[in-house]
């Protein structure tokens, strides 16, 4: 190996590195124990970290210093001493993994006027400490996830009327909340009840209104219904998490009524529940919802009109167990619905006629669109006749495709994002992406082609003169034409791993073409050399991964001119001659 050979290879290696470095870089080591770090020396210690330090006790020295934030995670901690952190200035405090039951009602005494923050989970704590934080007049965010906590009141959050904003109470033992369980705290605007064992909500817990409060998460607890009574009062309610539940049914509870009851959200999340079917009118006491997720669901039919009643801007049906979709299922959402995801159920089994219906829905305002599994075996224009220009995202993965025919996308000129990732396709027409050229900014074909589609067509890829990402990883090309890419002025990244690539046309790649070329992904595959002039001039080009090849020689003057190079890979190849002036 040349000494200009080892020079570069040695630089390469110091300038990962150096980011590696970088990356893990940390504050120094603290004056008390080199275990923990402090980002400042004494007597301002800053922020403070001591994870995974055995202390029988916080350490001394930190209440006779200042300290912006302390965090003490996994320390074996079993006690807080009264009156410790007085003289410490602490304007966040976070206190996890430790056997701590219980905190002294003085615990936090001097902090009134400081601390901002109060970070108190995963330990052993069965009560709300409410009388040692009655005092912390500045407290906005108070966490006490993942204790023993099975009871809350109204009485719990005295003191913090006028601070506080963030409650965390999730993974605990709640099993019922009082009402008006959180009146009192008019600033609140995220409380999460996350992973309790709630199973109804009290109709009067919200009843005070509670202007501020934005975002209510109840995932992981045993509801049965959505709670629309008990959330109505909430004016300002944008986000409401009740997936991981057990609802079966979009009606109301049993002696519940809707009295006028439109709730308007930001979020709705409903994925994991118990959903079978989705009846007409089950979306009749909302009014508009931006997002809707009902993914992983067991859900087997939605009727028509089910969304009707509502303004969704985003629909989510993931992993579900559709397999028949009613022909107005989204009737009355053609003004508004912009993405719509059905990705991974079973909706190979639609009759062909449905399927052209579901593409003929008329919905010209939709953004992105993802489905999968299928029965067309082709794709061709007549499949998006009735969408409109606004199309930009479009993923078909997981399905049957087989063929992409001529002037597929002509009446969708918009798309800029395409994954026909996971299918079986055999042949792509020259003309299949000529109208989208102009548009198309990322085309993923991973794991796309069938076993026939050994070598990449010379044309197909020539209209795509806006490409900024070009993935065709996990396939078995064999070949790829020297001009394939040249029509690419645009391509940033290039992904061709995981092939049966035998070769490096020279040419492939030109300096004067690909000026904005970044990013080179070429391994495992089966390159067995590396001919003179295969990465030349590309100015921009910073990785280049040949790894897992069965390169044997790296010829004279084939790689030229790489000037923002940073990351070169040829581990698990079988190389044997390296050229002198390989590199230059």
């Amino acid at each position: 190996m040349s000494f200009g050979l080892k020079t570069f290879l040695c630089l390469l290696w110091c300038i990962g590195a150096i980011g590696k470095d970088i990356e893990l870089a940390t504050y120094p080591p603290c004056a008390f124990n080199p275990l923990c770090t402090c980002s400042k020396g004494i007597p301002d210690l800053g922020i403070v970290q001591c994870k995974n330090v055995p202390f029988p006790a916080i350490p001394r020295m930190i209440n006779t210093s200042k300290v912006f934030m302390l965090h003490m995670e996994n320390n074996e901690l079993q006690r807080l001493e009264p009156y410790f952190f007085q003289a410490t200035g602490l304007y966040g405090l976070s206190i996890s993994s430790n056997p701590i039951t219980e905190i002294p009602d003085d615990a936090f005494t001097g902090l009134e006027r400081s601390l901002w923050e109060l970070h108190l989970t995963n330990n052993h704590l069965a009560d709300v400490p409410s009388r040692a934080i009655r005092h912390l007049q500045k407290l906005r965010t108070l966490d006490l996830s993942m204790n023993q906590i099975s009871y809350v009141d109204h009485e719990s959050w005295r003191g913090l009327e006028d601070s506080l904003e963030q409650l965390i109470l999730a993974e605990n033992s709640i099993a019922h909340l009082p009402m008006d369980s959180f009146s009192g705290l008019p600033f609140l605007h995220t409380l999460d009840l996350s992973g309790n064992n709630l199973r109804e909500i009290d109709p009067n817990v919200f009843r005070d209104g509670m202007d501020k409060l934005t975002r209510v998460l109840l995932s992981n607890n045993l509801l049965t219904s959505i709670p629309y009574g008990q959330v109505s009062t909430l004016r300002s309610l944008r986000v409401l998490d009740l997936s991981h539940n057990q609802i079966s049914t979009m009606n109301l509870a049993e002696n519940e009524y809707s009295a006028g009851i439109r709730l308007s959200l930001d979020a709705l999340h409903l994925e994991y529940n118990t959903f079978e079917m989705l009846q007409t009118g089950s979306f009749q006491f909302f009014d508009v919802v931006n997002q809707t997720f009902l993914d992983g669901n067991p859900l087997q039919f939605i009727n028509d009109d089910a969304f009707r009643q509502a303004k969704i801007r985003e629909l989510y049906i993931r992993h579900c167990h559709l397999d028949f979709i009613s022909p107005g299922a989204f009737g009355g959402l053609e003004n508004s619905l912009q993405i719509l995801d059905m990705s991974g159920n079973n909706l190979s089994s639609i009759p062909e006629i449905l399927f052209q219906q579901l593409f003929s829905l008329k919905m010209r305002n939709i953004r992105s669109l993802a489905l999968s599994k299928l029965p067309k075996t082709d794709l061709g224009p007549e499949d998006f006749l009735d969408f409109g220009l606004e199309l930009e995202n479009l993923r078909i993965s997981g399905g049957n495709l087989k063929s992409i025919k001529s002037h597929t996308f002509k009446y969708v000129r918009g798309i800029r994002r395409l994954d026909l990732s996971d299918n079986a396709i055999a042949t792509i027409d020259t003309d299949a992406f000529l109208e989208i050229g102009h548009a198309l900014q990322s085309l993923k074909l991973s794991h796309s082609f069938g076993s026939s589609f050994t070598s990449l067509p010379r044309d197909i890829l020539k209209p795509l003169t806006s490409l900024r990402e070009l993935d065709m990883s996990n396939n078995k090309l064999k070949s790829i034409s020297d001009t394939s890419f040249h029509f690419l002025r645009n391509l940033h990244h290039l992904n061709v791993q995981d092939n049966q690539i035998e070769q490096i046309v020279k040419g492939t790649f030109q300096g004067d073409i690909h000026t904005n070329l970044e990013t080179i992904l070429m391994g495992y595959n089966k390159i067995k050399y590396i001919p003179q002039h295969s990465f030349v001039d590309l100015e921009n080009v910073r990785s280049i991964i040949l790894s897992d090849n069965q390169i044997e020689k790296i010829e004279r003057r084939a790689f030229m001119n790489l000037h923002q190079l940073r990351v070169l890979n040829l581990r698990g190849n079988k190389l044997t001659s390296i050229s002198d002036e390989a590199f230059q």
